[in-house]
């Protein structure tokens, strides 16, 4: 080979690790959200907010700390704060559903960098400052002011992130998005404090100010994303289910079912669920309400879903009863619970009271069901809209009967005989002469009997879904008890 072919060579040699070294940099996916430009811009300018609210936070403590001298002043401060945050992020959560969220992540950081600004001005010219004590109350009406718009900015900050990334994105995103943060969380303290020991607290509030301007200028370049909940609608409502407020913990969250659809016409006649699939034998769903705060025609999750069931049950009680007669002894435990619902449910909105269909589905089980699945199901000899099973099927998902309703909650009330022991106490005088203090011969059974409306064969006590889930056993135990 001449000396030219080795050159060449060599010269390929790193071309070819050249060419895999960049490829390899542009396949790995930890990175791949920052791709999208429209993310670009809302990490860009949401890492300027963040950097900046971890700044203010070290230099507001130590300002007012040497202002006051006062420990209670400055847990003061931290209240003003995070109480407007926890009040105002409810109401956050309606303003995002009725105006766009870039609007609502512009004006807030706009908002911020005015008030950083005027902080920073009023050091600048010797306002707030350790000579002036009293100006400490300039700082609290700054954490106060900051806390109403964070409180307002979050959920919008929040729930943008799905409207500017595709679905396979979201999480990398939010990951790069709580990375970001937590980075910013090391870094930005550390930089306010380098900035306050070489230039003072005024230099910490005008970066911010810089910082929260960029932030803006950021947002303002993003496309309005998303789409709007009339404004029409009441507010209080919106919160009041937003915080299931009066309802049980672990409460469902689903559409109110009306039976099964009959035939086609009763289809056509129905109020418009194609998102869901309609079609004889499937489940029908209410539609409750609309835009204007009343039927719309159409059934959709943001107008027409409810708190449904009751996974808490209403009253829980137990009887115990015995009796003896002639050395004969009967003891029996009687238990069990009212009021509450459970609920075999399909999406992962399924609570700790659910039963996963895929114990029912015939899909999920090759065709396979259970008796009282198929003696009680909707057909077409059988078109009944109440009948105890919509349609079989097989060959994928029916919607309609995968999603959260009250097609699917059971009143799971029982009376259970819990314990029953019959046995009979031999008398003294045979026992004595054996040599014995006592001798009872008895039979001891556990859950013999189990009265309710629930799914048969199915324990109305179950609380969990998964499938290790064992189904309760009756016991019997035949026993001879003897003292000495």
């Amino acid at each position: 080979m001449s000396d030219n072919d080795s050159q060449n060579q060599i010269i390929n040699d790193h071309s070819e690790r050249d060419k895999r070294g960049r490829n390899f940099l542009r396949n790995i996916n930890t990175f791949r959200s920052l791709k999208n430009p429209v993310y670009r811009l809302y990490f860009t300018g949401i890492m300027g907010q963040r950097a900046s609210m971890n700044m203010q936070m070290i230099a507001r403590s130590y300002l007012i700390y040497e202002i006051t001298g006062s420990a209670a002043i400055l847990g003061v401060l931290s209240i003003c704060n995070a109480l407007p945050i926890l009040f105002f992020s409810v109401f956050g959560g309606v303003i995002a559903d009725r105006i766009h969220k870039k609007y609502v992540l512009t004006i807030g950081l706009a908002g911020s960098a005015i008030i950083s600004l005027a902080v920073a001005l009023l050091l600048s010219t010797g306002y707030i400052s350790s000579e002036r004590e009293g100006s400490w109350w300039v700082l609290a009406l700054s954490a106060v002011l900051q806390g109403c718009i964070m409180g307002l900015m979050i959920p919008s900050r929040q729930a943008i992130i799905p409207e500017i990334v595709d679905e396979e994105e979201i999480m990398n995103a939010v990951s790069l998005d709580s990375t970001g943060m937590n980075i910013l969380r090391l870094v930005s303290p550390a930089l306010a404090g380098f900035l306050v020991d070489l230039f003072g607290y005024g230099s910490v509030y005008y970066v911010m100010t810089g910082m929260y301007v960029f932030g803006t200028v950021c947002i303002i370049f993003m496309p309005l994303t998303g789409k709007l909940v009339s404004s029409t609608s009441n507010v209080l409502q919106d919160i009041k289910e937003g915080l299931f407020t009066g309802y049980p913990i672990g409460s469902s969250y689903g559409y109110v079912a009306d039976g099964l659809f009959v035939d086609q016409d009763d289809v056509d006649s129905w109020p418009d669920q194609s998102r869901f699939g309609a079609e004889p034998g499937l489940i029908r769903f209410k539609d409750l309400s609309g835009p204007e705060g009343v039927p719309d025609g159409i059934v959709d999750a943001e107008y027409d879903r409810r708190v449904i069931g009751q996974p808490m049950p209403i009253t829980i009680y137990a009887l115990s009863i015995s009796a003896e007669y002639k050395g004969f002894y009967l003891a029996a435990m009687f238990q069990g619970e009212g009021g509450r619902t459970a609920s075999m449910l399909a999406s992962s909105s399924e609570t700790k009271d659910d039963i996963s269909l895929s114990y029912w589905m015939e899909h999920d089980n090759q065709g396979n069901v259970q008796q009282f699945i198929w003696d009680t199901r909707w057909t077409l000899e059988n078109p009944d809209p109440n009948a105890g099973w919509p349609k079989l099927q097989l060959g994928g998902d029916r919607l309609p009967n995968r999603t959260t309703s009250t097609y699917w909650q059971r009143e799971t009330t029982f009376v259970r005989l819990k314990n029953l022991q019959l046995g009979y106490n031999l008398p003294e005088r045979i026992v004595s002469k054996i040599r014995m203090d006592g001798a009872r011969f008895y039979v001891n059974g556990e859950n013999l009997l189990t009265f309710t409306k629930f799914y048969p064969g199915w324990d109305p006590e179950i609380w969990s879904r998964d499938e290790g889930w064992y189904p309760l056993t009756k016991t019997w135990l035949v026993g001879i008890s003897i003292d000495f």
